[in-house]
């Protein structure tokens, strides 16, 4: 089971509990931006399942389901939002029971209930244009010149010796080839919550070029700060639990989920043992009936994302309510598109 810490870096609230979970639970994803385009899946292993409806947001669909003995799950796009906001919404499946036949006859009925939310956040507006990647080339400096030039400018010059000595602590934290993680996700967030402090040729973040010195220098202090804050000021530890703190974890979540019922993003952070990492969380998908919550999240590791319906950027942590029976299961993990991440 992978370790996997979730930290948050702003606000603080409490989480929700757990509940049963059916057999035919469905799930429901999103890799996509305001307004949320949901991945519906239903489990079906028996082809017996033959009316769907969704209710919640802005809209009623029904869905009548035709026979399919080859098909183990049905899949569904809905978009039943106009806009961000905090809802409830509910996923009614009617099946044939055992020796039944017909549609018209009686229909074994099940019905779930999610808790969604998330802001104004759209994919080639709200995102950086540029990855945080290999194709990222720093224009100011390597990573200790710009260390140096951020401590002069935060605390005043210091001699060479003392820098020497700092520049190889901080390697400690961000490895032989730094991360610009925070960076990202910070100034995501302040571009959001204060557009205004875009430079006037800009119209927004997706806009900014990655080879702009300015933008780079805004940047890279940025995550500086946000280290020094969180684990030297904040006196956050740099090393993972010996297990997942899924009440942390939770606290998280609820944290999230205050902010996104506020209408703001959070910056959220994960740690384990070959990791930090940190990512802008833009909404929520509470499963009752699985006993999770899906904190949506804004990744940055890939460079022009500006397909709104589904950003191989958009990911998402899921954290159970409480610890799952099954031991495979892990009560916090982290996942992409084309599944989990290792």
């Amino acid at each position: 089971m992978r370790r996997i810490r979730l930290v948050p870096l702003l606000f603080a609230c409490v989480a929700t509990a757990g509940a049963h979970e059916p057999t035919t639970a469905p799930e429901i994803l999103s890799f996509s931006g305001s307004p949320l385009l949901l991945e519906l899946t239903i489990p079906d292993p028996d082809a017996s399942l033959r009316r769907v409806s969704v209710t919640g947001g802005a809209s009623l669909q029904r869905f009548e389901i035709p026979v399919d003995n080859d098909r183990t799950a049905l899949e569904l796009q809905v978009s039943p939002f106009l806009g961000p906001g905090a809802y409830d919404l509910e996923v009614e499946a009617e099946f044939v029971p055992p020796g039944g036949d017909s549609p018209q006859g009686y229909l074994r009925h099940e019905a779930s209930l999610f808790s969604i939310g998330f802001v104004d956040w759209i994919w080639g507006s709200s995102n950086l244009r540029f990855g945080n990647n290999a194709d990222y080339e720093s224009v100011i400096g390597t990573y200790g010149e710009i260390l140096e030039s951020w401590v002069a400018d935060r605390f005043g010059d210091r001699e060479t010796a003392e820098m020497v000595v700092l520049i190889d602590h901080m390697y400690k934290y961000f490895g032989a080839r730094s991360g610009r993680c925070y960076a990202f996700a910070g100034s995501e967030l302040r571009y959001w919550l204060w557009p205004d402090q875009l430079p006037s040729y800009y119209d927004e973040p997706y806009d900014i070029r990655l080879r702009s010195s300015l933008n780079q220098r805004a940047l890279n202090y940025l995550q500086l700060d946000m280290a020094f804050s969180h684990f030297l000021q904040g006196g956050i530890s740099f090393a993972p639990p010996p297990a997942p703190d899924l009440d942390l974890a939770r606290e998280t979540v609820g944290e999230v989920r205050a902010a996104v019922e506020l209408g703001r993003p959070v910056v959220v952070g994960l740690m384990g043992p070959d990791l930090h990492h940190a990512m802008l969380a833009y909404g929520y998908i509470e499963n009752r009936a699985g006993g999770y919550t899906d904190i949506l999240v804004a990744n940055n590791w890939k460079s022009e994302q500006n397909e709104n319906l589904r950003s191989r950027n958009a990911e998402y942590v899921r954290v159970f309510h409480a610890m799952p029976e099954d031991e495979s299961v892990a009560p916090i993990d982290w996942y992409y598109v084309d599944g989990n991440r290792n």
